[in-house]
């Protein structure tokens, strides 16, 4: 219930995190980056359409100031923007919607080469589920918690 100590330690666990070296079945950045252009070229088409102004970026983990905010270090994935369906079209001040992909905790959670490509699509599907406004138990309901 202590939020504060949470971050705190969420923060010294990040720390640890970056002195770690890729495991050794990292599959490397640009083949990382190529496999999540994949995941994306593979959502359906209208699914496609609603997310194409939304970027999606690779990042070893999360940034320093979203793990204060009290997210989980480990994470393997973030959306951050306003969900689909809260958008309003008129009189609403512009946000940048955008989707992160953590290549080191997407890493971590795999054994293989081959896993880790699984995995970024299940976490695209999983971040590009919040876009959408699903919450985690709808996505866990759906097989992508």
């Amino acid at each position: 219930g202590d939020l504060k100590k949470m971050a705190e330690v969420f923060l010294r666990v990040r720390e640890a995190d970056l002195r770690e070296p890729a495991p050794p079945w990292s599959v490397g950045k640009d083949r990382f980056e190529a496999l999540a252009q994949q995941a994306l070229e593979e959502l359906p088409e209208r699914i496609r359409a609603l997310i194409e102004n939304v970027p999606v970026i690779v990042s070893d983990y999360p940034s320093i100031e979203i793990v204060a905010e009290g997210n989980d270090p480990r994470m393997m994935g973030f959306f951050s923007g306003v969900p689909y369906p809260e958008k309003q079209s008129i009189g609403a001040p512009p946000h940048l919607d955008c989707v992160f992909l953590y290549e080191r905790n997407i890493e971590r959670m795999c054994r293989t080469p081959e896993e880790v490509e699984e995995e970024i699509h299940n976490t695209l599907l999983h971040e590009t589920g919040h876009f959408f406004g699903l919450s985690e138990e709808e996505l866990e309901e759906m097989g992508l918690g």
